[in-house]
């Protein structure tokens, strides 16, 4: 077995100060309104939730919102009256109510990398990486038993998981105030009516691969070929611009059958002589069903809406034939069958055919 383990975390950050000198008083005055702005990215872990519904999910966010807004109450002293919010029809506490930037995101993280919302950290910044990995095992193919059937048995697995900050920045008005960090910020956003966070950020986003997460190589000692494949995918990107989340699946099954013909021979007949060609012939059979779907999700009016998406089948025969050491034919025919999930979109199906030559230098 080899397990290949990956970390990751990065953090860019620019720093801006300006100085003035003062030509009455004598003195350089400064620094003047300094500024930061930087994007983050970490290795993060959301095996946890990739399996439980997103309709689910997405109603636990709702709820974690005002758990997170009591927490960062409760270490604010300048939080200390509950304030009626017209978009969650709900009481939350002055400065954190259900459209604020730092109740939003930490009730995010805590529910799709499945935390408990009373202990998730409040910073949106992680302390460390946590590890991704690759996994392959081929000892099955090493049993006697199974030899007297299989050449090859391999097993794989891949699990990527990745938290990025685009892009944050420090809101001028808190430029000057020292001390400033989560639940403790003392600045009110007069429009908004929610404290301004340490960091200012657009857009966040949790991205998560199995890819695979199960795939199944086999090779008999019949010359048959079997493959199996099971993807799940899924991004969710979190605007602070509209407090909307957007929730892309991408899932995936695949089968494919093969068989070898062994030492297939063929003769070409030309005016001055005859070439006799011999070489395998792998023919192959795959199927694999596909199906994407986009989701917007409203935080303020807790409404859901599919905005693109389709199950796609794609059906393939192909037959390989190597004419020499390097040039190989290939005959193929594929079937796609594309059925949309949204109304203004029709069904459709394309087939293709062909013949292709691949050249190796």
């Amino acid at each position: 077995m080899k397990i290949d383990l990956t970390f990751a975390q990065n953090q860019a950050t620019n720093s801006s100060y300006y100085y003035k000198y003062d030509y009455d008083l004598g003195y350089m005055d400064g620094p003047i309104t300094p500024t930061t702005n930087g994007n983050y990215t970490s290795t993060v872990w959301m095996f946890s939730t990739a399996f439980t519904d997103s309709e689910e999910l997405f109603a636990t966010f709702i709820e974690n919102r005002n758990i997170l807004a009591q927490r960062y109450a409760s270490t604010n002293p300048l939080s200390t009256e509950m304030v009626y919010d017209t978009m969650a029809h709900a009481y939350f506490p002055y400065g954190y109510n259900s459209s604020s930037q730092q109740v939003l995101l930490s009730a995010f993280l805590a529910t799709y990398t499945g935390k408990n919302a009373s202990d998730v950290k409040l910073s949106p910044f992680f302390n460390f990486p946590l590890p991704n990995w690759n996994i392959s095992y081929n000892g099955l193919s090493k049993i006697k038993y199974l030899q007297k059937w299989f050449v090859n048995i391999a097993l794989s697995h891949r699990y990527s998981s990745t938290y990025t900050i685009g892009n944050f920045y420090t809101d001028a008005r808190i430029a000057n105030v020292a001390n400033y960090d989560y639940g403790i910020e003392t600045i009110l956003n007069d429009i908004s009516g929610n404290f301004i966070p340490k960091e200012t950020i657009e857009q966040v986003q949790l991205t998560e691969q199995f890819s695979p997460l199960i795939k199944l190589d086999m090779s008999m000692v019949n010359n048959i070929q079997a493959n199996f494949e099971i993807r799940k995918n899924r991004t969710l990107s979190m605007s602070f611009a509209n407090n909307q989340l957007t929730e892309t699946t991408r899932d995936a099954i695949v089968l494919g059958l093969g068989y070898r013909f062994k030492d297939v021979r063929f003769s070409i007949k030309t005016a001055e002589r005859t070439i006799n060609l011999k070489s395998d012939v792998v023919l192959r059979a795959d199927i694999t069903r596909n199906i994407n779907k986009t989701m917007l999700r409203q935080v303020d009016q807790n409404v859901s809406q599919v905005s693109s998406g389709s199950e796609v089948w794609t059906i393939g025969i192909s037959a390989e034939y190597s004419l020499t050491q390097n040039l190989t034919i290939r005959a193929f025919i594929e079937s796609n069958i594309n059925t949309p999930y949204i109304s203004n979109s029709y069904p459709n199906s394309t087939t293709k055919g062909g013949l292709t030559a691949r050249f190796s230098f």
